[in-house]
């Protein structure tokens, strides 16, 4: 019986210490229920919220609950994240971001390429909702070492542009996959060790507290096992 609570006793411990990385994370306020004494401190409040939890450029909604003649008001309103890139006109945005390609890419890469490639997108400000990208100019780019600029269109006419930096060696930033013609992107680790590191060791700690967790368990039930075939050998020499 001891031995059992012992087993529990680690199992919440592990579960604890396994979920507690996770507890603290910003949310918003339909997640906290958070009352503002006022509209512009919820607004203010919501849009850094938003701003510490989005990286992608757009336009998300939020849930604003704040206090207004000893009323609780609850409305939802629609906030912008701006990128470097992003150009806004007629409530039609549009955002990209700057790439690298190797000299042998560029006349491999097709317009949905150089999309993907630089996550451009557009969208209404009013809801968020995505349009299509539909011109992409990339005559200005050239097949030698150098940065080049290269813009992206929508149907609208709201356009963006960005810097291509072209490079010689294929090892700098992508790789071409031997089994087809397509690349993948290549993570340069050295840029921010502390940050990758830090990533990778909360992970082992997780694995970690995982195993521990799951440990007593298996004791459980091996314990179960041998117990329960040594009372089946008891009542078998007991019946003799």
């Amino acid at each position: 019986m001891m031995s059992k609570k012992i087993s529990f006793l680690f199992c919440c411990i592990g579960f604890i210490v396994f979920t507690l990385p996770f507890f603290g994370q910003p949310v918003f306020a339909e997640e906290t229920g958070k009352i503002y004494p006022s509209e512009e401190a919820a607004v203010q409040a919501e849009m850094a919220a938003l701003e510490n939890r989005i990286e992608t450029p757009g336009t998300y909604p939020i849930l604003l609950r704040f206090k207004k003649d000893e009323k609780v008001i609850q409305t939802t309103i629609y906030c912008t994240i701006r990128g470097k890139n992003t150009v806004i006109s007629d409530g039609v945005a549009i955002d990209a971001n700057d790439g690298v390609v190797t000299i042998e890419q560029i006349e491999q890469l097709s317009k949905a390429d150089w999309i993907s490639l630089t996550n451009a997108h557009a969208w209404k400000i009013s809801d968020g909702q995505p349009l299509t990208v539909k011109a992409v100019e990339t005559q200005a780019v050239k097949k030698k070492v150098g940065r080049y600029p290269i813009s992206f269109q929508t149907i609208e006419g709201v356009q963006t542009t960005v810097m291509i930096t072209v490079v010689e060696d294929v090892s700098a930033m992508y790789h071409k996959n031997n089994a087809g013609n397509w690349f993948e992107k290549i993570m340069d680790y050295s840029k921010e060790p502390l940050d990758y590191f830090d990533r990778l060791f909360l992970t082992l700690i997780r694995f970690t507290l995982l195993f521990l967790l799951l440990l007593p368990l298996f004791a459980l039930v091996i314990q179960y096992f041998f117990a329960t075939k040594l009372v089946k050998q008891v009542v078998a020499l007991v019946k003799k």
